[in-house]
């Protein structure tokens, strides 16, 4: 297990909480539910880990006529591999959380407050850690078809292993689009570019997600994420490909 770094960590888990107890304040006035999936399946990996893993994931999603919250937890981790010798070992261990609030400004335009934290045991940091704000604007929003782009500053942090912890104020590029083309299925689709004056890391998904009964789904995908500056010995590219069953509640 990787160590948890909390003081490098306070200003992600400080807006998580507040993103959190305003979900608790708007479901007493509204006496709304929390929506989401809970998902479980084999990712085959590619980039500095190469195995097939195990990964669970749980996505919450609640919205109230002002508001828009999200908040994906996951993690993966691959089974102890035999190296040969007798000695087994693990090939893949990484853990994330976020959580993003979108404040309905207009019909179509919102601003966001997103916090993330991530530690990959193969990735050759301790951790990484981001906060952002910006703008987004809802180009499409129809109940079958959805399509949002955003953009706004925020800060990255990261540690590398043996040597002191940085950060860096970046830039964020995000769009997102979801297509409902069957009454049992749907697209899914997301970018992400962050850049700052020492690195630029991009993040693409494309996911299928059709439905078996009223309760669950099997989602298949691919994630793609490089990054143009790495750790020494480690590569500038990772690709996931995953199966999944998903429990939606």
């Amino acid at each position: 297990m990787l160590r948890f770094n909390l003081g490098k960590a306070v200003l992600p888990m400080v807006l998580s909480l507040y993103t959190l107890s305003s979900w608790g304040a708007e479901a007493e006035a509204l006496d709304t539910s929390i929506k989401g999936y809970a998902e479980l399946g084999f990712i085959d990996s590619a980039g500095n880990s190469e195995s097939t893993n195990l990964r669970a994931q749980l996505t919450l999603e609640k919205e109230t006529e002002d508001w828009l919250h999200n908040a994906k937890f996951t993690a993966l981790n691959s089974a102890n591999r035999n190296n040969g010798k007798g000695i087994k070992r693990s090939t893949a261990e990484k853990y994330r959380g976020e959580v993003k609030s979108d404040w309905k400004v207009t019909d179509h335009g919102y601003l966001y407050l997103l916090s993330e934290y991530e530690e990959d045991r193969f990735s050759g940091l301790e951790y990484q850690a981001r906060v952002g704000i910006g703008w987004g604007y809802r180009v499409i929003d129809r109940d079958t078809m959805t399509l949002a782009l955003e953009i706004g500053p925020g800060y990255y942090y990261d540690k590398v292993k043996y040597q002191p912890a940085d950060g860096d104020p970046t830039i964020r590029i995000g769009e997102t689009f979801e297509w409902k083309f069957s009454n049992a299925a749907e697209f899914l689709q997301a970018l992400n570019v962050e850049t700052s004056t020492d690195n630029t890391i991009t993040k693409f998904e494309l996911a299928v997600r059709s439905n078996m009964t009223d309760t669950l789904a099997l989602k298949v995908g691919t994630e793609f994420e490089y990054s143009k500056e790495v750790p020494a010995g480690k590569k500038h590219a990772d690709r996931l490909t995953s199966a999944m069953i998903t429990y939606r509640f």
